[in-house]
């Protein structure tokens, strides 16, 4: 085995964990991700850092919350219009210096959504989508209804529709074909020169709208789609802005069988991608670097996908779009078939690929390497919860932060009523109970725990201000002893 493998991260957008075989979906197939979950590690509480796509991309760039690397929304939103800082050192900066050559393939979006990942670390990126259809002598298919809206309205939109093109001509086929053409030109170059190399295939999928080729686009019959039980949410005792999602959607009023026909193209959608990674998986062994190259599959966020009449995701945060799913594997090194229950985050990716390729980790990351853990040890002082933040999208600012442990989820919402939810007794999130007197202890506790990672991150929430909800528990905190990790890793005060 190579002292420093070779590393494949795919990167998906806006996947829930509950669409995979492997993470328990009875109906949706995904066979080659839940070989590569066979051959590796399945981690069980992995969370995305932030529920949008440029502040979490820039997160597992840079290990970094985006509090301290600057993207607090999308780089195309109008409040803040904010591209990660080249500048800042990413993971792929570093692998590039110790000798890696490092490509990506697919969506970036640190910066305009056209813009390439060369300033960021990267040596080379895609080939243009019009190159790849002239070379192969592809025409570009259409959008066949139907269409979706609001019952009722004259208001209609593809939200779920069939791609009528050739799968060779569609968008995410281009992108694997380009993933497995610099997959091929990488090996050679490894097994002439030994040069070691980082590719990452980024696809847009299973982001809205779900518009997609057959067979997959009848590949699920709506009928079989059941109801979720986060469809019951009335949003009592919450903030007023988780009702007026669906609103912005012209989706409040819409039934189940609304959502049905949607739903079932999301899950082909996943299927398909499963197959383009199962393509690029097999041509990885047939090159025979399976043994040589550390895979890695996970997400930026998930999605509502009409579980609360919502599409996307938004001022909201809740598992379907927090909880990731997230695999690694690197046959005859890594255990094969693990479950791992730890707490982890997205962003832990990039400590992750720096000690693989050698090298130490900066000090000052809000990350810490899943290395130790993916090696089969077992961590005294690893994090009991998960943390993240949000600080708006295109509606708007809006800040929050959110605390999980194994059982309770607290979010803080800075302009409205918090949220305390007990995962256990209440999986689909439906009982506030932030303001139920049983919960009194909870949520002292939880209240201390989100206080505490406020300050390691260094979050401007706790510089210059002191939350009256936070006051009454941040007296009682000894960071040395209260939380085991305090002061070992990530920034702290």
């Amino acid at each position: 085995m190579p002292d420093r493998p070779n590393m494949l991260l795919f990167f998906v957008d806006q996947q829930r964990v509950d669409t995979l075989g492997c993470y328990g979906h009875p109906a949706c197939r995904t066979p080659a991700l839940d070989r590569l979950a066979a051959e590796g590690a399945r981690f069980t509480r992995a969370y995305s850092c932030c529920g949008l796509c440029s502040p979490a991309r820039s997160s597992v760039m840079t290990g970094l919350y985006p509090h301290n690397h600057g993207v607090l929304t999308n780089t195309h939103d109008w409040q803040t219009r904010r591209f990660l800082d080249p500048a800042i050192p990413t993971f792929a900066h570093r692998l590039a210096a110790a000798g890696y050559h490092t490509s990506y393939v697919g969506k970036v979006h640190l910066r305009t959504p056209e813009a390439t990942p060369e300033p960021y670390g990267f040596k080379e990126w895609h080939r243009p989508y019009p190159d790849y259809l002239n070379a192969r002598g592809l025409t570009p298919g259409r959008t066949a209804g139907p269409t979706y809206g609001p019952q009722g309205s004259s208001w209609r939109w593809p939200f779920a529709a069939t791609y009528d093109g050739a799968f060779e001509s569609y968008d995410e086929y281009w992108r694997a074909e380009e993933g497995l053409r610099i997959l091929e030109e990488r090996a050679a170059d490894y097994r002439k020169n030994g040069t070691p190399f980082f590719l990452r295939i980024d696809f847009p999928g299973p982001h809205l709208p779900f518009i997609i080729p057959e067979p997959y686009a009848s590949m699920y019959d709506p009928a079989d789609v059941p109801e979720r039980p986060e469809f019951a949410d009335t949003f009592e005792g919450k903030p007023r802005i988780h009702a007026q999602m669906p609103r912005y959607w012209a989706t409040a009023d819409t039934d189940w069988a609304f959502w049905q026909p949607i739903v079932a193209k999301y899950w082909g959608f996943v299927t398909l991608l499963d197959t383009l990674i199962g393509r690029v998986l097999d041509r990885l062994r047939e090159l025979g670097l399976d043994r040589e190259t550390a895979v890695f599959y996970t997400g930026d966020h998930g999605d509502t996908c009409g579980g609360r009449r919502m599409f996307d995701k938004g001022y909201c945060m809740y598992e379907e779009l927090y909880h990731l799913p997230f695999i690694a594997a690197w046959p005859g090194v890594w255990e094969k078939g693990r479950v791992v229950d730890s707490f982890v985050n997205h962003m832990d990716l990039m400590p992750t690929f720096l000690e693989l390729a050698g090298l130490t980790p900066p000090a000052g990351l809000d990350a810490r390497s899943l290395k130790p853990i993916l090696d089969g040890q077992t961590l005294a002082d690893w994090p009991t919860d998960a943390y993240a933040e949000f600080h708006g999208m295109q509606w708007g600012l809006y800040s929050q932060r959110m605390l999980v442990t194994a059982r309770y989820k607290l979010v803080f919402n800075v302009s409205d009523v918090d949220e305390l939810y007990d995962l256990a007794e209440d999986p689909a999130e439906l009982r506030n109970r932030i303001d139920d007197p049983a919960c009194a202890e909870i949520q002292r506790d939880l209240y201390r725990r989100m206080f505490t990672r406020m300050q390691q991150t260094r979050d401007p929430f706790t510089q210059d201000l002191w939350w009256p909800k936070f006051e009454a528990v941040r007296q009682d905190i000894d960071f040395a002893t209260d939380l085991p990790y305090a002061g070992k890793w990530g920034k702290t005060c």
